[in-house]
């Protein structure tokens, strides 16, 4: 499902559901479901399962309009590769905020800002 503000997102989820917020709240807590982005810069709740085959199918997309950027900020194979084997690591069984996971990357070599 894609929704852009967390908290009505986790309400419309619920509905649709028919599930409580609380439920829903705790399925997003122990990572029943998780919240990325998969097509555009706008989030999505989709479950861990479901990540492979989404990427598999929206990545080539995603990565054809983001190459201008890439370049821009020096996003190549060994910075992707690197971001993404700091963030298996940082994100394995907890929570990190954008500014822990900014500050492991920038201990990484890999400036991150917005």
């Amino acid at each position: 499902m894609q929704a852009q503000e967390f908290v009505p997102a986790t309400w419309a989820l619920a509905r649709r559901a028919r599930a409580t917020e609380s439920a829903v709240d705790g399925a997003f807590a122990d990572g029943t479901i998780l919240r990325t982005h998969v097509l555009r810069p706008t989030w999505h709740f989709v479950t861990p399962e479901d990540i492979p085959w989404l990427l598999a199918l929206t990545g080539p997309r995603v990565n054809q309009l983001n190459a201008y950027y890439y370049r821009k900020f020096g996003l190549d194979t060994d910075a992707f590769a690197l971001s993404q084997s700091l963030f298996r690591t940082e994100l394995a069984g907890r929570q990190r905020t954008r500014v822990e996971l900014a500050e492991s990357l920038a201990a990484a070599g890999l400036r991150a800002s917005r």
